[in-house]
């Protein structure tokens, strides 16, 4: 699960998170027993928390700006804001040798495994509610990691030599990748849900390898130049894979499919373990995914994507296709943009939705007194400052709701090209609801936006 946090919250699965700094990877060192970060290309290092025993795992966590890591030394659980300072002991008793973290922020929950109880075990992110999730069957549970939107949970286990999952609950425990895969020592494990893969480090063969999500088509990714590779995490915006590797004292990255190693940190490292990412973009976040179930809220400018929600982002989001900017409202859906009047006019968009039976709807909500609107619609395409008018026609109730709609599918003709429009909807009590929105923007102009808007003027 990932999270992206600048001026606000998003939930969009398989992405690694997003808070208002440059990206930047955070470790765990067992023998210098800190944690610290570095910017994504090694430099920048800061050392953010000494004094510890033998941390471990670490979790980030951008949407309350909180990391949280395990420490086999002093058998606890802690966290602390993502500069290091207010540390907090969660979980200080029953815990043996905790090894691996991961928080699901959507539901406020962190789950550790524990190579000494022989369990995997979770509880909220505040350390309450402890819950015992899979209690037999487990050897030497290390890595894990949260798919929140399958409600699935995966970890490694080096002593069985397997790769497993199963549901949030504990319940419904499969086997994914065992020995006969040529499994050995596994021990990090990430996930990329988008693309139905699994990456995970062998300390035994030490190899990084990958998989689908079920288990099959394990392919050998980096076969070479490793020792003892331990934790591990994916890059899903820049599609790269980091790791660490405690043979080596190094921090290294590659390409998802293992190509283009690089050297990213190997100086001050003695026995690095976990390791995990945040992301930050000032200007823009950008995000892909394949499938997408989208609807917009109103007034507080929600996003959901597959039923989860809270977007409020100062730059750009790009999920395939669509485009969200919270500071003018912005919004791109399968190459079709909307932006909700300025708050000055008093109306607001309701939703934008396309679906496989409908064209792309404008819905606008106006004063329910109203009985009748008209939209008027300019073509501004290849950069013309001059709008074009193109369209006048009425729009249709939506019941009593006060909301009234127009269907892009009565553009004229050019509704099959790459087009950029601006309308106007308007009521017989002269309320007024406006925007643009582009329609079949081609892969190579998808993510054009007119960086004048005021060049356009009705």
């Amino acid at each position: 699960m990932a999270i992206i946090n600048t001026s606000g919250n998003l939930f969009i699965q398989g992405h690694q998170s997003v808070s208002g700094a440059l990206g930047k990877l955070y470790w765990t060192d067992r023998d210098t027993d800190n944690i610290r970060r570095c910017n994504l290309d090694g430099s920048d290092v800061e050392v953010l928390i000494t004094g510890l025993s033998t941390p471990m795992g670490i979790a980030l966590d951008s949407l309350s700006g909180k990391m949280y890591w395990v420490d086999d030394g002093t058998n606890k659980i802690q966290r602390a804001n993502l500069d290091g300072s207010d540390i907090e002991d969660l979980i200080t008793t029953g815990l043996t040798t905790p090894t691996s973290i991961d928080v699901d922020e959507q539901n406020g929950k962190m789950y550790w495994s524990d190579r000494g109880t022989f369990k995997i075990q979770r509880a909220n992110t505040d350390g309450s509610n402890i819950e015992d999730l899979v209690i037999t069957g487990l050897s030497f549970p290390h890595g894990i990691t949260v798919d929140a939107i399958n409600n699935k949970l995966y970890w490694t286990d080096n002593g069985t030599v397997k790769i497993q999952r199963a549901n949030l609950d504990g319940s419904n425990v499969e086997d994914l990748v065992t020995a006969t895969s040529g499994l050995s020592l596994p021990n990090g494990l990430k996930l990329d849900i988008d693309n139905g893969k699994m990456y995970w480090t062998d300390y035994g063969t030490d190899k990084i390898q990958r998989s689908n999500l079920d288990g099959s088509s394990v392919e050998d990714l980096i076969t070479t130049g490793l020792t003892t590779p331990h934790g591990i995490v994916l890059d899903l915006l820049n599609n790269k894979i980091y790791w660490v590797d405690n043979g080596t004292d190094k921090i290294q990255r590659a390409n998802l499919d293992g190509s283009s190693v690089e050297d990213i940190l190997t100086t001050g490292l003695v026995f690095p373990d976990g390791i995990d990412i945040n992301h930050g973009i000032d200007s823009m976040v950008r995000l892909f995914i394949s499938t997408v179930s989208t609807n917009l809220a109103t007034g507080s400018g929600n996003l959901f994507i597959y039923g989860l929600n809270n977007i409020s982002i100062s730059g750009n989001l790009f999920v395939d296709g669509i485009y969200f900017k919270s500071g003018s409202k912005d919004l791109f859906i399968h190459g079709v943009i909307t932006i909700p009047p300025p708050s000055t006019i008093g109306q607001t968009l309701d939703w934008f939705i396309r679906t496989a039976n409908y064209n792309p709807q404008i819905i606008g909500t106006f004063a329910s007194t109203a009985i009748s609107a008209t939209i008027q619609v300019w073509n501004i395409t290849n950069g013309q400052n001059t709008p074009v008018p193109i369209a006048s026609s009425n729009c249709y109730a939506i019941g009593n709701t006060g909301r009234w709609g127009w269907s892009t599918s009565y553009l004229p003709a050019v509704q099959g090209n790459a087009g950029h429009y601006f309308y106007l909807m308007t009521t017989n009590e002269s309320d007024t609801f406006d925007g643009q929105f582009i329609m079949n923007v081609p892969e190579n102009a998808k993510w054009i936006y007119p960086d004048n808007q005021s060049d356009y003027i009705l």
